[in-house]
């Protein structure tokens, strides 16, 4: 057995990594109730607020994630570990699984591929190719914000010379 591949080398860590981001999320849920918002596509995903946001992201020279941590209690894990805030500042640029969550953050991944699951109150942004769902709904369009809230107030639309187009219930 001393003779695994790359890929059995690589596997393992990142499974255990799963299942340790998958015994923290009912308790990182409970930090942020509310709003339920899912992402998928490729670009820059932006939120502000109190939530708790779980995925992955893949780019060629790695995904970019930030958090900008307001209250001082943002946790930040990227592929199994914690990653420590520098002036309240956390900046990762890997590909991989992730899990943030804080009361006042600013969180932005930037990727080629991503998937997130987001949770709790605030504004997203989303700039890129993608679909998204606001509280099981529909699917649609990546818009340019969307406010993440249980009662899903909606999305409005900025045409590129920022006027604004109307917005969705």
């Amino acid at each position: 057995m001393l003779n695994r591949t790359l890929t059995q080398r690589l596997l393992g860590p990142c499974l255990i990594a799963l299942a340790l981001l998958a015994l923290l999320i009912p308790a990182a849920l409970a930090q942020a109730p509310d709003g339920r918002l899912q992402v998928a596509g490729a670009g820059t995903v932006t939120t502000d607020g109190k939530v708790v946001m779980i995925g992955w992201a893949t780019a060629r020279k790695g995904a970019r994630i930030t958090v900008k941590d307001r209250a001082g209690d943002a946790q930040v894990t990227v592929n199994g570990q914690p990653q420590p805030a520098r002036r309240g500042t956390v900046q990762v640029r890997r590909s991989g699984q992730f899990l943030i969550s804080g009361s006042r953050v600013t969180i932005t991944v930037t990727g080629d591929s991503m998937n997130l699951s987001i949770a709790g109150n605030g504004l997203v942004r989303m700039r890129g190719v993608g679909t998204y769902s606001l509280n099981g709904g529909a699917p649609g369009a990546w818009t340019n914000k969307v406010s993440l809230s249980a009662s899903g107030a909606g999305s409005s639309k900025v045409k590129s010379g920022g006027k604004r187009q109307g917005r969705a219930r």
